[in-house]
């Protein structure tokens, strides 16, 4: 897999492990969460949460709010994106929508189009005052206090691969 974003110490986005590609070819329409990284190269239409990163490649549409630690923008989205840790919009990324991150970069000739909320080291998204992206996201997967990824059932003879949280 060629490298979907350069950093300035040569490691890149896909030096992580990525666990579910939706490849060009592909069209997905729903709700899709996740613990681990995926990597949108088709088109996605929906909702997506990952406890890890998401990565929307070159060729990659995306039509989705997006709750994530790290999301990386290479190709389109449109809808608000919450990355926890770090937002970074490539030089053919373009976001159309409302952001929030502790961590913005946009390399020359990346789109951004939208509200961007910036939360300083020590604010606490939980009682971050000005929040509503991550509250609409949040919101919109679901109103229940406990997460369907808190529950993830692992097929029989797997169960040692659970993670304790």
């Amino acid at each position: 897999m060629a490298k979907l974003f350069s950093r300035k110490d040569g490691s890149s986005a896909s030096d992580n492990k990525v666990d579910t590609i939706i490849g060009p070819d592909s069209v997905f329409q729903g709700i899709l969460f996740l613990k681990n990284t995926v990597c949108v190269e088709g088109s996605f239409k929906g909702k997506i949460e990952s406890k890890s990163a998401v990565i929307v490649g070159k060729n990659g549409v995306v039509e989705a709010d997006i709750l994530a630690d790290h999301v990386i923008v290479n190709g389109e989205v449109s809808g608000s994106i919450c990355a926890y840790a770090q937002l970074d919009i490539g030089e053919s990324g373009r976001v159309r929508g409302d952001v929030e991150s502790r961590v913005v970069t946009i390399e020359k000739g990346g789109l951004l189009q939208g509200f961007c909320h910036m939360l300083s080291g020590s604010e606490d998204a939980e009682n971050s005052v000005a929040v509503p992206v991550q509250r609409r996201i949040q919101e919109t997967f679901s109103n229940e206090e406990e997460h369907y990824l808190d529950h993830v059932v692992l097929p029989k003879g797997r169960e040692d691969e659970k993670e304790d949280e």
